[in-house]
């Protein structure tokens, strides 16, 4: 995932633009060069430059990341395990009287379903868990990108339907759901062990952790592809012998 913020609106609007020019400056690098050379593929060629950036960039930082996390002992956790007086005093599903002053909008309730908190000091065995996490997450991120970057390329040399697009296919399959599925789960352990050793009254008391279903649709997906172009292979082989 790609974020961007900053102090105001207009900072953080900037960043935005920033990042978006980045991509249509290589879509129209991509597009120039096509035409000069009369290239009847340009929309293969946009594709197979934006997700071979999209895929370097990313692993590069996903690796910066990774080794940075292992280092420092501070650690930004997004979670659902820390207790918030905020929360208890003004729950949801429950009816509870607010402060409401003026026209404007109020606060009716707070669930505190993700909190961000700052630890510092964080053992090594969460920082492992927690990097790793977040390196599983991104490359099922990142998989599809690398997919499409192989697919193009092997489609732009004549052989859309050769072996390495279709073992690409089931390593794709193979990758997200693995990665995809063990990112998710990975996390929640490394943050229960980041914050079990703080103070009592905001520890977590168990580990709460989730399976969803995004990476094995996207694994079924690459598995149905790669069936369909190993298909195609066979018609094309039995074709090809016809001629």
């Amino acid at each position: 995932m790609i974020s961007v913020g900053g102090s105001s609106v207009g900072e953080t609007l900037g960043f935005l633009a920033l990042a978006l020019a980045l991509a249509v400056l290589i879509i129209a690098w991509v597009v120039a060069r096509g035409r000069r050379r009369g290239s009847t593929t340009i929309a293969l060629d946009t594709a197979f430059a934006l997700s071979s950036w999209i895929t370097g960039v990313g692993a590069v930082f996903a690796l910066i990341r990774f080794g940075a996390a292992l280092v420092d002992e501070r650690a930004e956790i997004s979670t659902s395990q820390v207790t918030l007086d905020a929360a208890d005093s003004l729950p949801c599903g429950h009816h509870v009287e607010s402060d409401r002053s003026g026209d404007g909008p109020w606060l009716e309730c707070i669930v505190s379903a993700s909190t961000r908190v700052s630890v510092d000091g964080v053992p090594l065995g969460a920082r492992a868990l927690l990097a790793t996490g977040e390196l599983l997450t991104t490359i099922a991120i990142l998989a599809p990108f690398a997919l499409v970057a192989a697919v193009c390329f092997e489609t732009l040399r004549g052989r859309t339907f050769g072996n390495t697009v279709i073992r690409s296919l089931w390593t794709a399959a193979a990758v997200i759901l693995a990665a995809g599925t063990l990112g998710g789960a990975i996390a929640p352990f490394g943050e229960f062990l980041a914050l079990s050793g703080i103070d009592s009254a905001y520890a977590p008391q168990s580990v709460h952790t989730s399976l969803t279903l995004l990476p094995l649709g996207g694994a079924l997906l690459c598995a149905a592809l790669a069936a369909i172009f190993r298909h195609g292979a066979r018609l094309q082989r039995d074709t090809e012998g016809l001629v």
